[in-house]
């Protein structure tokens, strides 16, 4: 045998396996990592929303615009305005619509109930909320959705109301109210449990108002628990939550303002359920209150919010920060095809005019037909990516193929240089 043949064979093996890990897909995202981008608004954004892939965007001001935003292009789209504008409301998607309820205008708690078809672009007034009321959350459970807390206006006016309405005949039902009033803390849903987090007992808020509890409700059994208090008393802040797709399952609570100094903080408050819950802190690139968060495919986006106080006024920040979280396993790096997304006609609702209402110190829902007005329409992301299911199936294949390749590969080494001929080692895979 040529004396320079185990060296050929190394040399070629080595080359093969390096082509084959540099074609497989590389994991762009690395966890517990920051990007940051910036949107084109002239308004303060007071909610958003996740549908289909995509961040539906409302700011605060005289109208309340409603934008859609692509994180993967960083583009804006103008939809139609929310007929009654309003800050601090609850938002919930729900069987293929937004839904609004109650929120502050100038002064005036509001329990109004208006939902966003985002197919038809147009927008319906449903039954009113029986308690108005602001800095409130709105989450689903099932079939129906949870309005738990907030304030209704003037010191001391925090209440535990909790508030149930079902879409499907657009009635409201009253539940155990929450055991310590709160407003302006974070909220999310986690194994059908509502986690309440933080927040103010009392108005106007200061330090000695702020709270650490964490709140659960159990709504199959109309009943609260006490959990884990958070390492951190916060209000004005924000939560979203890993489902266990491509991150482990945990809670994440966004900045606020701390009681000391009643300042914005970086922190972020990270709750893992398992194994009895507890919590855990890393930081955010920059000190943020009022901000809001969402979940898309395992990766959070905090979206607004302020980084100081100023004479008492927020001065707007319309920034996306993408946040990779801790344990992120996600190889999917290509855009997903968006569903398409039919109108979802609702009983008993009336459209409401799409005009842009002037802001008035106190603000009476009206109900009027009319069409929306015209704006760009959804565009749907290339529908030749593959799902994050196949993208997973498909790195994993890969994966086994290179294993089987570097085994086979130190199976002819082995042999070669053991001195049997390159001849007899082929015809000996190729028999077998």
């Amino acid at each position: 045998m040529n004396k320079n043949q185990p060296q050929t064979a190394t040399i070629l093996s080595v080359l093969f396996i390096t082509f084959i890990v540099t074609a497989m897909p590389v994991n762009a995202e690395t966890e517990n990592t920051w990007t940051l981008s910036t949107l084109d608004l002239d308004s303060s954004i007071t909610r958003v929303i996740a549908v289909n892939d995509k961040l539906y965007i409302f700011t605060q001001g005289d109208t309340n615009q409603t934008f859609l935003y692509d994180p993967l292009t960083n583009a804006l789209l103008s939809k139609t305005s929310m007929p009654n504008p309003r800050s601090s409301f609850g938002i919930a998607y729900f069987q293929g619509k937004i839904y609004t309820f109650g929120g502050v205008n100038w002064w005036t708690y509001m329990g109004i109930t208006e939902t966003y078809d985002p197919a038809s672009d147009l927008w319906q007034l449903e039954t009113s909320m029986p308690t108005p009321r602001g800095q409130i959350t709105a989450n689903v459970v099932g079939e129906k959705i949870y309005i738990i807390g907030g304030h209704t206006g003037g010191p001391s006016s925090n209440v535990g109301t909790n508030e149930v309405y079902d879409p499907s005949t657009q009635t409201w039902v009253t539940k155990a109210s929450m055991p310590i009033p709160v407003s302006g803390y974070a909220s999310t849903v986690i194994d059908n449990k509502i986690y309440i987090m933080g927040g103010s007992t009392n108005l106007p808020v200061n330090g000695s108002s702020y709270t650490n509890a964490v709140q659960v409700y159990d709504p199959e059994l109309d009943s609260w628990t006490l959990g884990t208090p958070m390492p951190v008393a916060v209000t004005h802040t924000t939560a979203s939550h890993t489902t266990g797709l491509f991150a482990p399952k945990k809670i994440y609570v966004f900045g606020g303002t701390s009681p000391k100094g009643m300042d914005p903080i970086d922190v972020v408050q990270v709750f893992d359920p398992s194994g009895g819950g507890y919590w855990s802190t890393t930081t955010m690139p920059s000190p943020r209150f009022g901000a809001c968060s969402e979940n898309i495919e395992d990766v959070l986006y905090v979206v607004g919010g302020a980084s100081m106080w100023a004479l008492g006024l927020n001065p707007k920040d319309l920034t996306v920060q993408k946040f990779i979280p801790i344990g992120y396993k996600n190889n999917l790096t290509s855009p997903k095809p968006t569903p398409t997304i039919s109108p979802t006609p609702t009983p008993g609702a009336t459209e409401i005019s799409t005009p842009s209402p002037s802001l008035t110190p106190a603000v009476s829902p009206t109900s009027n037909t009319s069409t929306a007005s015209p704006s760009p329409q959804e565009s749907a992301l290339p529908s030749s990516s593959p799902s994050p299911a196949q993208s997973f199936l498909n790195d994993a294949a890969i994966a086994v193929l290179v294993l089987v390749v570097v085994l086979v590969t130190a199976i002819i080494l082995i042999l070669v240089y053991s001195k049997k001929s390159v001849y007899s080692v082929s015809l000996h895979f190729i028999l077998a």
